[in-house]
């Protein structure tokens, strides 16, 4: 029995050891696959960015939109993306475009207690806990673009197109 318990410790040391190898080679060909994947993706964006700026060179018809690309099996034309903001420089965009983000570390006591009353003792401990931080809100900063108002720091980017495939 003893020898037997022997053998079967060392068959199930080799059965582990196996399973770490296929452990290893399934993560080789985890990686292969990503990558193939990943130039597949680089091609297929590059084909697209081709096709754009070829329907692009087209030019537009009467009614003002792009010219199509027809196939026997598939049409291909663009569809105009959201206009995005740029920023520039986001330490010289007014406040009022701005986005607090207010983050809070305090004991469960101190937060009841602002909960219930809030004076300056308080204010004094809740600032010393709050860490804040100050983001660009893009939708503030699009609403006054596209209302043609100016935004320091800030611009709309130009338009870009997307490819349709029908």
């Amino acid at each position: 029995m003893l020898l037997q318990a022997v053998e079967k410790r060392d068959r199930m040391g080799q059965f582990l050891a196996q399973l770490d190898t296929q452990i290893g080679l399934a993560d080789q060909e985890i990686k292969r696959l990503r990558e193939r994947k990943e130039a597949y993706e680089r091609v297929r964006e590059k084909t697209e960015e081709y096709l754009v700026r070829v329907i692009q060179s087209l030019g537009k018809d009467a009614k003002d939109r792009w010219k199509k690309l027809e196939g026997n099996t598939i049409t291909f034309s663009l569809r105009g993306k959201p206009l995005s903001v740029k920023l520039l420089d986001d330490s010289t965009v007014p406040m009022q475009y701005k986005v607090a983000n207010v983050s809070l570390r305090l004991p469960a006591e101190v937060w009841e207690t602002f909960l219930d009353t809030l004076d300056l003792a308080l204010r004094a401990e809740l600032l010393d806990g709050a860490r804040v931080e100050y983001t660009v809100s893009k939708t503030a900063v699009t609403a006054a673009l596209e209302a043609e108002q100016p935004v320091p720091g800030a611009t709309i980017s130009e338009r870009t197109y997307s490819l349709v495939r029908k």
